[in-house]
């Protein structure tokens, strides 16, 4: 599950919450619905989203710290347009301890007590901060929405993909390596899909006799190697040995040696 997703489970449930409180139904009830054993838990859940009691309006209400001493308020460094905390609600991606710690305030108990201070209350039903007393511009109005736009745009990019920039140059280098060595990437390719073949190679030349001592074990694996593959024995050694200079360092002798080119033969195996 995306944690877009994840956060439209948790604001439902909330408001489910919220509607059956305001229905009249008790806290144990609506606790057992949801499948926790005791009102308690579900009361650790609200509290965990910023929600506290209200004994005397038996409902939950989002929490909201008495103001301190004007000495005592730490408030942000910088001032906060109290429109970008309602943009990045909106979102509906980030809680409200994250978009608390993004907009620069120590916590979200902060946060609240700004925006209350500003004219903006918590509204439970939109889950978000709302101002009842609206006096935006036409043309307030409409930056608000192109940066409200903007925002959810980079947003969602980030959640999709992380950085984008960084992402792309994360495989650049491998992409440039396998660019590179695709040629490499073929053969090996091919030879994966002639695994159990034997490769039989045209060598240009004169022939000429060769006396090698061999153990028995060895000459008696090869001879029934031929055998298997409808090789002759020449083929066998032959193919042998220009896969064995390939691979340890005369690459490039043997392609000469071939004419640049494999003479590739697919003997029929026998069943």
């Amino acid at each position: 599950m995306s944690q877009q997703n994840n956060q439209q489970v948790k604001n439902d449930r909330i408001n489910q919450v919220l509607k059956m409180l305001k229905e009249g139904l008790p806290r144990d009830k609506i606790a057992d619905q949801f499948g926790y054993s005791t009102w308690k838990s579900l009361d650790i859940y609200m509290r965990r989203h910023g929600f506290t009691w209200d004994s005397q309006g038996q409902l939950y209400t989002l929490a909201l710290p008495e103001t301190p001493p004007k000495e005592e308020l730490t408030l942000p460094s910088i001032e906060i347009n109290p429109e970008d905390v309602v943009k990045l609600f909106s979102i509906g991606i980030l809680d409200s301890r994250e978009i608390a710690k993004r907009t620069g305030f120590s916590g979200h108990k902060e946060m609240a007590t700004y925006m209350l201070r500003h004219g903006y209350i918590w509204s439970a039903a939109a889950l978000n901060y709302i101002n009842p007393n609206p006096t935006t511009s036409k043309g307030d109005l409409e930056d608000s929405v192109e940066n409200l736009r903007e925002t959810r745009d980079v947003q969602t990019d980030n959640f999709a993909m992380g950085n984008g920039t960084l992402a792309i140059e994360k495989y650049k280098t491998l992409l440039e390596f396998l660019w590179k060595s695709r040629d490499q990437l073929i053969k090996i390719i091919e030879s994966m899909n002639t695994e159990n073949k034997i490769r039989v190679y045209t060598v240009p030349g004169k022939a000429k006799t060769k006396s090698i001592f061999l153990s028995d074990g060895l000459s008696e694996l090869m001879l029934t190697l031929c055998q298997k593959h409808s090789l002759s024995q020449r083929q066998g050694y032959e193919a042998a040995l220009v896969e064995y200079l390939t691979k340890y360092g005369y690459q490039d002798n043997i392609e000469q040696l071939l004419n640049t080119r494999d003479k590739l033969e697919t003997p029929r195996v026998p069943s």
